[in-house]
């Protein structure tokens, strides 16, 4: 049981190796079987991707976003992606201490002979 665990926490933390962070400014729908937002067509949009193994941080947005009323979004974005930063960070810190805390546990029960 402890191995199944520990797999699907390190299987948990490769998905942790990169954050996009999307921003849309018109319409879109809500993909029913993926809980996904799919953007119309004719939405803009600012896309981030964060590679956090790499240290690789690309960002795409159309000219328009230069100059007002987008520029608001721009920087809208732009605070998304620290609390994107930060919510990783403290994501890999809690796994960290989970992982720390069952192989304490599986240690104990070896330490035990159980």
């Amino acid at each position: 049981m402890a191995e199944n665990f520990m797999d699907t926490i390190i299987a948990k933390m490769n998905d942790l190796k990169s954050l996009q962070i999307n921003t849309i400014v018109g319409d879109f729908e809500i993909d029913t079987n993926s809980n996904k937002i799919v953007p119309d067509s004719n939405a803009k949009m600012i896309v981030t991707n964060i590679d956090l193994l790499e240290g690789d941080i690309t960002t795409a947005f159309s000219d328009e976003f230069l100059k007002s009323p987008l520029n608001k979004v721009r920087e809208f974005h732009a605070e998304r992606e620290k609390q994107g930063h930060q919510i990783i960070n403290d994501n890999i810190k809690a796994l960290s201490e989970l992982i720390n805390l069952v192989v304490a546990a599986i240690k104990g029960k070896d330490d035990a002979g159980i």
